[in-house]
């Protein structure tokens, strides 16, 4: 993808592991919010989820998607963001723009990483945490305002369920389905399975 192909304003947000259920509510967030949004995630159902939702590019986590989500933006300056659920800081300092912010929210990828402080320099940029489970006790103010938001934004219809659709599960019988199909890798969003109160007390 090219520089020339960029939208012409906007901030640019790079979404690490973007088909997951958090990854798809937050393009939806931040296409309400104005930025371009670029995803990276795996697999051709994935990369569906992820274009349905809204992302203005989707790059596979398998290639070389720093270079070219940098390629993408203009002047090849960069992104201003990068949302990280994974642990791919190292990865996401070589498509980080001049003054970018990197936020790490987890490390789903299995490793915790040891990044080069000059990096971090040579970009002016900032690594930020996001430990939202603390929130409650640390700032429970900031809960309820971005909460109040996020309701507003659903009201709006800016933020859309991102429940799994390609299929129905039904019963807790259908649990082996489902586990077989995120052990593939195959599964976007979240999983829902309908379950009734006979089929759980049956069980017990």
């Amino acid at each position: 993808m090219q520089a020339n192909n960029a939208p012409e304003s906007g901030e640019y947000v790079v979404i690490l592991g973007a088909a997951g259920g958090l990854g798809l509510v937050a393009i939806q967030i931040a296409k309400a919010l104005g930025l371009v949004v670029i995803a990276v995630t795996n697999s051709g159902k994935k990369k569906e989820a992820c274009k349905r939702f809204g992302a203005d590019l989707v790059l596979d986590s398998d290639d070389n998607w720093q270079d070219a989500a940098r390629a993408y933006t203009r002047n090849n300056r960069g992104v201003d963001i990068v949302l990280d659920p994974l642990g791919m800081v190292d990865r996401s300092l070589r498509c980080i723009a001049w003054n970018g912010r990197i936020v790490v929210i987890g490390f789903a990828a299995g490793a915790i990483e040891k990044i080069a402080m000059n990096k971090i320099l040579l970009k002016n940029c900032s690594i930020s945490g996001v430990f939202w489970g603390r929130y409650a006790t640390e700032e429970p103010e900031t809960v309820v305002k971005v909460w109040d938001e996020l309701i507003l934004f659903m009201k709006q219809g800016s933020i859309r369920p991102t429940v799994y659709s390609d299929e129905k599960f039904t019963g807790l019988q259908s649990l082996p389905r489902v586990f077989g199909i995120m052990a593939k890798g195959e599964a976007w969003g979240k999983i829902a399975i309908a379950v009734e109160e006979d089929d759980i007390t049956s069980r017990l």
